[in-house]
């Protein structure tokens, strides 16, 4: 079964709150974007929780979207889910390829795919923190060119 510490969501949600709470301080952040921030993030966390009742995601993979969301700017946020349902899509493709493709000779010659010398567990596993990742690196990559949500500023 593929991990993700909870102690990395931990601290990644805790970073923003230290910083939110900093630039709410000193006036550099609205109460208002940090409410719309903290509503937006409770909505990503019912759905992907949701996903999670559904054995659709896994338990870390809920706490790394949600902890992540908090630090998307409302604008983003749709555009940022998207990337990583389409990632966790190319992901998801990728790793049922490479599970079907011959990996292990037995001893009589034959090819026995490792999709079939796998334990059923870890079968149904895919590595969808890359997917996060890849929607993470894309959003603040669009944002450094300028453009939320589909739109240049």
């Amino acid at each position: 079964m593929l991990r993700i510490a909870d102690t990395f969501s931990i601290a990644i949600a805790g970073l923003y709150g230290v910083l939110a709470v900093g630039a709410l301080l000193i006036g550099a952040l609205p109460l208002a974007t940090v409410g719309t921030g903290l509503g937006l993030t409770a909505l990503v966390f019912i759905g992907t929780t949701t996903l999670f009742a559904f054995r659709m995601l896994g338990g870390g993979d809920v706490k790394l979207l949600t902890a992540i969301s908090l630090w998307i700017p409302a604008a983003g946020l749709p555009a940022f889910l998207l990337i990583v349902v389409l990632a966790g899509g190319v992901v998801s493709l990728l790793v049922l390829l490479v599970r079907l493709l011959p990996r292990a000779i037995v001893p009589n010659g034959r090819f026995v795919p490792a999709f079939f010398t796998e334990t059923a567990e870890k079968r149904q596993s895919v590595p969808y923190g890359l997917a996060i990742a890849t929607g993470t690196a894309a959003i603040w990559w669009l944002g450094a060119l300028g453009v939320t949500a589909g739109v240049v500023r």
